[in-house]
């Protein structure tokens, strides 16, 4: 009797951690559905035409809570690396799409401009700039 409720008991606790690893991915998706994602391609040099996202870079994503904002590094000295998860490079920006649910704000840098754009959902963007921030408000 007693092996019997102990198979009733670990049967139980299977499916309570079966539950917590359910609801554990979907609110992890939850949060990214809710959250913003930007997907970017960067030219590997400032010479690259705007839109034109010359060399092996290819693209990037970046997922942020709302609130969040990621600071990029735009020194040229890494301008052919791809970002790790951890460090961002944001030198010679050439296009950026939003690819999450929520609006999505980018400070960018030219030699002669320094402001904001916001894209939307679903909206993408040529630039010819830096990517010095990204945004999820």
């Amino acid at each position: 009797m007693l092996g019997h409720a102990l198979k009733v008991s670990a049967f139980v606790l299977g499916l309570h951690v079966a539950t917590l690893g359910m609801a554990a991915k979907s609110a992890a998706l939850r949060s990214r559905h809710d959250g913003c994602v930007l997907q970017y391609q960067r030219a590997d040099n400032m010479w690259a035409a705007a839109g034109r996202p010359d060399g092996n870079l290819g693209t990037e994503t970046i997922s942020l809570a709302p609130g969040a904002t990621v600071w990029f590094d735009t020194d040229w000295k890494y301008e052919k690396l791809r970002n790790d998860g951890t460090h961002y490079y944001g030198s010679h920006l050439r296009i950026a799409t939003n690819s999450g649910g929520r609006q999505i704000v980018l400070r960018i840098r030219t030699p002669t401009w320094f402001g904001e754009v916001s894209l939307q959902p679903g909206q993408s963007q040529q630039f010819q700039h830096d990517l010095t921030t990204v945004r999820c408000p």
